[in-house]
């Protein structure tokens, strides 16, 4: 197997740490996936690159006494998925569709603008940069 690497920078950037890819554009990490199983006769095993997930939009409002609810647009969610705040996990993940996830989170998180991750059961991950204020 070859990993062709980009040679124009617009195109970003694949980094893997023997664990996971990473696929980074203009310095930020856009996808991850895992490098697992072995390759045979008929290819490799686990998440393709494709598989990765993306979070385009979020829709509601957490507030630091209350918690709230979340509704993440995007696109590669899986069944099993959970979603965090920084290192904050949502009390529950529902996943509505490959394209919708609705996330319960918890009070106590200090006002700020935060990163929102998603992780697929599958070892895949994403990420919105600043992509929730708490009030």
């Amino acid at each position: 197997m070859a990993i062709t690497f980009p040679t124009d920078p617009a195109a970003g950037q694949i980094y893997t740490d023997g664990n996971s890819v990473r696929w980074i554009y203009n310095g930020v990490t856009w996808g991850k996936f895992a490098v697992s199983g072995q390759y045979g006769a008929t290819g490799p095993t686990g998440p393709n690159i494709t598989d990765i997930p993306r979070i385009l939009s979020v829709s509601g409002t957490v507030t630091n006494s209350a918690g709230g609810t979340l509704t993440l647009s995007g696109f590669n969610f899986a069944s099993g998925c959970t979603v965090y705040i920084e290192s904050t996990v949502a009390t529950t993940t529902t996943f509505n569709s490959s394209t919708s996830v609705t996330a319960t989170i918890p009070s106590g998180i200090s006002t700020g603008t935060y990163f929102i991750y998603i992780y697929n059961s599958n070892g895949t991950s994403g990420f919105l940069p600043n992509g929730i204020t708490i009030t």
